[in-house]
């Protein structure tokens, strides 16, 4: 997975300060993503009213496909925001090159924003594949 960092101002309604979630440790990790596929996971929606809208992050987005060359074949479709301790997740998918992928962009808490994609070979689902990311998994 390709991963660049920019820095953006951390949201004005800080939801970032709401207590964590529960959630699977780095070390719970299943092996491998085929594993990985068969967790049920679930985090809770961000409102968008308190963050970053999809279409404010979508011109970093795009810039992030084209230096690593993952060209849309057709539309990017926002999926869901997602909240992950102290980092809210917006997560895309699309087809390129025949293949499904994810792209997220991460929010910290200190404002740090990471983007990063990759092909979904073995089916995730949107949630699967942010506590992937978040873990570094890919």
């Amino acid at each position: 997975m390709a991963v660049f960092g920019i820095r953006r101002p951390a949201p004005e309604k800080c939801v970032l300060c709401i207590g964590s979630e529960k959630m699977i440790k780095y070390e719970d990790m299943p092996e491998d993503n085929e594993k990985l596929a068969k967790i049920d996971i679930d985090f809770p929606h961000v409102p968008l009213a308190n963050i970053h809208s999809p279409e404010d992050l979508k011109s970093d987005l795009i810039e992030y496909l084209e230096i690593e060359d993952y060209a849309p074949d057709g539309e990017i479709g926002f999926i869901r925001t997602a909240k992950v301790e102290n980092t809210v997740y917006w997560i895309w998918k699309f087809i390129s090159q025949g293949d499904e992928v994810y792209a997220t962009v991460a929010l910290d808490q200190n404002g740090n924003m990471t983007i990063g994609c990759d092909e979904n070979y073995y089916n995730l689902t949107p949630e699967q594949y942010i506590i992937g990311d978040y873990h570094n998994c890919f």
